[in-house]
């Protein structure tokens, strides 16, 4: 069983491709967290039938709260994590033979270590989240003292010390060859009528004079 973790609305995006293209006859759960205005995409998502459970959780909450928990409560959460992400969302995380992310952040890394202390053999995917999915060397990444503290702590056990593939629309753009796998998930085609209808009732797409116009994205990741 399979379960992708979203963050962001371009994560569910790329989560719906996931599921179409590539596990489209194996059961998939997605989980929404509430790091941006993604759960409101839950029922639409429950229409598709595309899931076979779309959950929601409030990891932000768990990563917040890190930031004012004393050392031995930190070395505590990592001990026993499985308090703390059922917290977030009470599913039983270990059932699960591939996770997805495109997200280092303490709710990733503790469930990562829940499999690390159960000796489970599931297969965690970091995935397409933009440009700095290519440009970031993942395994010596800590954008906050939360990170850098499992880092110290926890070393090699955590998620991001461990990712060794990285699933990608264009993997010859990877600039860290040498230490990563880039693998090439299916691009988007816009033929693929099932998979433009999918989209379509997700995000609620109405016709638009809008969209005639040309435009440039100028992205920062």
């Amino acid at each position: 069983m399979i379960l992708i973790i979203c963050n962001t609305s371009y994560q569910v995006f790329n989560a719906i491709n996931l599921k179409v293209q590539v596990h489209f006859d194996e059961d998939v759960d997605i989980v929404l967290s509430e790091h941006s205005d993604i759960q409101r995409l839950k029922e639409r998502l429950e229409r598709t039938g595309l899931f076979r459970n779309v959950y929601l959780t409030n990891s932000l909450f768990l990563a917040r709260k890190f930031y004012f928990f004393e050392d031995s409560q930190k070395f505590g959460a990592l001990l026993e994590p499985q308090k703390y992400i059922k917290d977030c969302l009470d599913i039983n995380y270990l059932t699960y033979d591939i996770i997805y992310t495109a997200n280092v952040d303490g709710y990733v890394n503790l469930i990562y270590r829940y499999h690390i202390i159960n000796k489970t053999q599931c297969d965690f995917r970091y995935f397409e989240d933009g440009w700095s999915t290519y440009t970031n060397d993942w395994s010596n990444f800590a954008y906050s003292p939360y990170e850098r503290y499992f880092s110290e702590i926890m070393g090699e056990s955590i998620f991001i010390k461990n990712i060794k593939e990285i699933y990608v629309y264009e993997p010859d753009l990877g600039c860290f060859d040498d230490k990563f796998v880039y693998k090439a998930i299916p691009k988007i085609n816009i033929r693929n009528e099932k998979l433009k209808k999918i989209y379509n009732d997700v995000f609620e797409y109405q016709d638009s004079e809008e969209y005639k116009k040309k435009f440039i994205f100028l992205e920062e990741a």
